[in-house]
């Protein structure tokens, strides 16, 4: 249970065509309460690709919805095609190298199956630096399962507040995500593609699994999801985890004792569970802290 898009940039959404039909589903994203006494923060747990005809938007959901007066999100939002053609010129590495040469030998037996479940060209990840490769066989991969960026967590979020002439802003710049993954070393960048490849290799894994998860609400599953990503790899973890979430906790304490009225943060579920999510964080900068489903 690798689960990349767990905490891969939203950027990689407009990269997946493919659609696919779905019956009516509910979910009960992960949800927190944060307040102070005088300011309130919500944190729900995002995926940033969903099939469509989930409906997640639960009594509990609508209320932080309805009470926010602003959304914040890890990037603002951003044109999809934009978005795209600068995930293209972050990720295209200076010379081709044959996807099958960058990977430890037992996975080149998963290449093919991967490939072909995700939708990728040989050809755009021969052409790719290591984590641009995992990143689009990760949205290949949760694209295979019928999701799409215009009906994840965010874009739908993002017209809902819109429409009411609310703020929405980010917690990143899409080109501060971007050197994040640029910024991992060889053996970081090596796992991540690795890891990329057995979870698009497997039709009933990867995205699927990650998906009931956080329909379910599942926090130790996501949990295990990122546990699982991170195993023998601190440096990865501390890039793609820890920095970013001590990060996004200072600047949302600072909103806090500032009394900026009620915000809704919606982030990568991976974000917010274990002893190193948001939440627990919170939690140790003396924010009271409800898990409300």
């Amino acid at each position: 249970m690798r689960r990349l898009f767990l905490f891969c940039a939203l950027a990689l959404a407009s990269l997946a065509a493919a659609c696919h039909p779905t019956a009516n589903e509910t979910a009960r994203p992960p949800l927190w309460r944060v307040t102070d006494g005088k300011s309130t923060l919500w944190l729900l747990g995002s995926i940033h690709m969903l099939p469509p005809g989930i409906e997640w938007q639960d009594d509990a959901v609508k209320q932080a919805v309805h009470e926010a007066d602003t959304l914040i999100l890890e990037i603002p939002p951003t044109d999809p095609a934009q978005a795209g053609s600068a995930f293209v010129t972050a990720a295209r590495a200076k010379a081709d190298v044959p996807i099958e040469q960058r990977l430890p030998t037992p996975k080149r037996t998963l290449l093919a199956d991967a490939i072909d479940h995700s939708h990728a060209s040989r050809e755009t990840l021969d052409g790719m630096k290591d984590w641009g490769a995992a990143l689009v066989l990760a949205a290949g991969d949760a694209s295979a399962d019928g999701a799409t960026r215009e009906n994840g967590v965010e874009a739908v979020l993002t017209r809902e507040f819109q429409k009411k002439g609310k703020p929405v802003e980010g917690l990143e710049t899409l080109k501060g995500q971007f050197a994040i993954f640029d910024s991992l070393g060889h053996a970081e960048q090596r796992r991540l593609l690795a890891n990329a490849v057995t979870d698009a290799a497997q039709p009933d894994g990867g995205y699927a699994d990650a998906l009931t998860a956080w329909r379910n609400g599942d926090a130790k599953a996501l949990s295990d999801a990122a546990d699982a990503l991170f195993t023998d790899a601190p440096a990865l973890k501390s890039a793609l985890l820890v920095k970013r979430n001590t990060a996004w906790v200072a600047d949302l304490t600072k909103r806090m004792k500032q009394h900026r009225g009620t915000v809704l943060v919606a982030v990568g579920s991976g974000h917010l569970v274990g002893p190193q999510g948001l939440p627990a964080l919170l939690g140790q900068r003396g924010f009271k802290v409800s898990r409300v489903q």
